[in-house]
């Protein structure tokens, strides 16, 4: 849909109202100075032209008092008929003229009071309008057909971070990713040709440098004559609906392959049992019955395990992601277990993940761990963070006995460890889902220390000012 715009039609009026005498004033001023010159002329005997004058403070009156217009034109008429009619002693024909005149300065009073009554609604709803875009949360700008910058609102001050005076008179295309110019260079092409399009899904960049994934609607603007003269563009930031629709989507594929995984490893077992099963049916020895029932037992331990872990994964990736408070998540986490005199520590004031809403059991697995094999050494849980660039390193270490060199390469596999074994397994998936990596990193001799990456997007700070170890 096209947008009518006109960048200079309210300067003139935006004038006079900024100083609400001025016109009164002039409509006062014009009409005893036009009265005066009538009765100037009428004692000198000129009738016919001077009584046009009377038309500049009837006209002025009615169109910017439109309900007081022809009140004034009555007011004028009045005045001068009575001049008309006691200066000098009128013929019939004058006295006909002098009420024709008065008649058509009325009706003129009224055409111009219709039209400017008309005219004054329509600049009010504009008025209206452009206040309303303005202060408008939707990012909307409005540009040149070569992309110059002639409109930026509020909401495109908050989306990008750039005021309306460093942007208006610069180039939109600094907002594009140079990979991403050439199409907006095509839309453009479209906007010169009358086409709108709706609901473009691409690519900008902020003030701070970040890529920022939007739908973008345009429509050409047409100037007072009907031609296109520029665009007008509303702007959405879908950023965050499409990183959580890219992790739904791969939670999506990790059930399936999980599922597949599953399904393997319990048929494989249940072939197992079934041949002992059979093999116990066959056995007469008690002993060697003994260590077939065993077995067996090993095996429905396994299925049940693995069964258990089903009803926990089958959560994973079921909403979409959301913004998660760390410090919350730690001290909720920490809550739930039995921490004995151990002591759990938290520095990562204010910051925010944007995370699985299984996120908790991350830290709930991580401190669940170290008091199950920190040994009596462990007193302290510690959780910090620091930013290097645009990446958010989460830190989780103990005191406690450490990690061997030899587990450390099978922490994250599926059934390691001596408990169930799924962990630290399902951490690295729950974190994986929106992009999130996690690694052992300590040294000999040391406690465990878990860092948990966070990329550039997929972090921020909940509190201003909000800073980190």
């Amino acid at each position: 849909m096209a947008v009518e715009h006109d960048p200079g039609s309210f300067q003139f009026f935006d004038t006079i109202y900024k100083k609400p005498l001025l016109v009164p004033l002039l409509i006062a001023a014009s009409s005893v100075a036009v009265l005066l010159t009538n009765i100037w002329g009428l004692r000198l005997g000129i009738t016919y032209v001077l009584p046009h004058l009377f038309y500049v403070p009837v006209i002025l009156a009615s169109y910017y008092y439109p309900r007081r217009g022809v009140l004034v034109a009555t007011v004028l008429s009045a005045c001068y008929c009575a001049a008309a009619f006691t200066i000098t002693p009128p013929s019939a024909t004058e006295m006909i003229s002098a009420i024709a005149r008065s008649v058509v300065f009325i009706v003129i009073a009224a055409v111009v009071s219709t039209l400017s009554g008309r005219m004054h609604h329509d600049t009010q709803m504009c008025r209206r309008l452009v206040s309303a875009v303005r202060s408008s949360g939707e990012a909307i700008i409005g540009e040149t057909l070569d992309g110059t910058v002639t409109d930026w609102n509020a909401g495109a001050e908050q989306l990008y971070g750039y005021t309306a005076a460093e942007m208006v008179g610069q180039s939109v295309f600094r907002l594009i990713p140079p990979e991403r110019r050439e199409a907006k260079r095509a839309l453009l092409l479209k906007i010169r040709q009358g086409i709108s399009t709706e609901r473009l899904e691409t690519e900008r960049i902020t003030k701070d440098g970040r890529r920022i994934t939007v739908s973008i609607s345009s429509s050409p603007i047409l100037n007072s004559v009907g031609e296109i003269v520029g665009a007008s563009q509303i702007t959405h930031d879908i950023t965050e609906r499409k990183r959580a629709e890219a992790a739904l989507a791969l939670a999506g594929r990790k059930m399936n392959l999980l599922s597949g995984i599953t399904r393997h490893d319990i048929l494989n077992q249940l072939t197992a049992l079934k041949a002992y099963i059979e093999l116990s049916r066959e056995t007469a020895d008690p002993a060697a019955l003994a260590g077939i029932i065993a077995k067996e037992e090993t095996i429905a331990s396994t299925l049940e395990r693995q069964i258990t872990f089903t009803r926990v994964y089958q959560d994973l990736g079921m909403t979409a992601p959301v913004w998660q408070n760390v410090r919350m998540i730690v001290a909720q986490s920490a809550a739930a277990l039995p921490l004995r005199n151990v002591a759990v520590t938290d520095d990562a004031a204010g910051v925010e993940v944007f995370a699985d809403l299984l996120f908790e059991k991350v830290f709930y697995n991580l401190i669940d761990n170290a008091l199950k094999y920190g040994g009596d050494a462990l007193s302290e849980i510690r959780v910090t963070s620091r930013v290097e660039g645009g990446t958010l390193t989460i830190v989780c270490e103990d005191n406690g006995a450490g990690i061997s060199a030899a587990d450390k390469k099978h922490l994250f596999a599926k059934g390691f460890g001596k408990h169930t074994g799924l962990g630290l397994f399902l951490t690295r998936e729950i974190l994986a889902i929106t992009g999130i990596s996690i690694a052992e990193t300590s040294r000999p001799g040391a406690g465990a220390r878990f860092e948990i990456t966070v990329p550039e997007g997929a972090w921020r700070f909940a509190e201003p000012g909000g800073k980190t170890a």
